[in-house]
Order: structure tokens, then sequence, then C-alpha cells
């Protein structure tokens, strides 16, 4: 899937738990909005309605609650330790969503207005549904960018001895 994400920049960290002696970390991260774009195929049943496309998926998230629980590893590079993230974990709380699945029933403007309005009276039986999905795609996205980080900022200098 082709997932972008607006909204990150906006964080509001609440909570960071450093375990040094046991190498875990965890946070939780406010978000006032977030909006996720990308492709989506479906063809089958979402909740009761039978559903049929493919093309651009616009989600909205409001007042979302993201926690990410990792633990991490020491690997040495030319003397110098970074972290390595192994078993992380994503889970959010959301209050608000707003679905909009464009070229849903081959472009029927009619069906398509139809079923997005239903989705959305019916989020939060959808969001239930698809919550691992999205779950999944916010973990993905988050070890990218902490990846990117750590593979460049030695741990002594992230927490100073």
């Amino acid at each position: 899937m082709n997932l972008s994400i607006k909204g990150l920049e906006k964080a509001k960290i609440l909570t960071a738990k450093v375990d040094l002696e046991n190498k875990k970390l965890s946070t939780e991260i406010y978000f006032d909005k977030l909006d996720f774009t990308g492709t989506y195929l479906v063809n089958g049943r979402i909740l009761i309605l039978p559903i049929q496309g493919h093309g651009r998926a616009e989600i909205s998230f409001g007042d979302i609650i993201i926690r990410f629980y990792t633990e991490y590893e020491l690997l040495n590079n030319n003397g110098t330790d970074y972290m390595n993230l192994t078993n992380s974990k994503v889970s959010y709380t959301v209050k608000r969503a707003a679905y909009n699945l464009k070229d849903l029933f081959n472009g029927d403007e009619f069906l398509g207005e139809q079923t997005n309005k239903f989705l959305n009276e019916n989020w939060k039986d959808l969001h239930q549904e698809f919550s691992p999905a999205i779950a999944g795609s916010i973990k993905t996205v988050v070890l990218k960018i902490l990846t990117r980080i750590l593979d460049v900022v030695p741990f002594n200098e992230i927490f100073l001895p």
C-alpha cells in the first residue's frame, strides 16, 4: 500500500519511559488530527455492506493517542554503539474518524457517495474492523522514522552517560 500520513509534525508527547537496564522504551503520543492518504483495493463486505472498488483512500482521525513500545539491542559499529529496535508494538485510540474511498463501484458516484456516508455513520464499527491493519501501518511509519535517526545517531548521544 502506498501510504502518506500528514500531521505527524504536531505530535505532543504525553509520556516517555526508558528502561536502560532492560533495554525497553515506551511512549504515548497525542495528535489532534492525522490524515492518511493511500490506495485501497476492496471486493467483499465491510460490516454488512457489499463493497467493491479500487482507488484513492482518504482517512482522517481526530484526537488520536498512539502507544509505542519497543525493546532494543545495541549494535557496535567501529567502536560506537547504535540502537537496533526489536519486538516493537503499536496500539492506538481514536475519538473521531472520517473515511472517503474514491472510485467505489467502478466510479458510480451515487453508490460511492452512499457507501461513504454509511461508512462515516458507522465509523466506530468500521474502525474496529480495520484497526489491526491501521496499527500495522502506523508501526511501519514510526519504525521507518526512528530507524533513520537511530542508524546515524550513536546511543551515547541519545542517552548521555
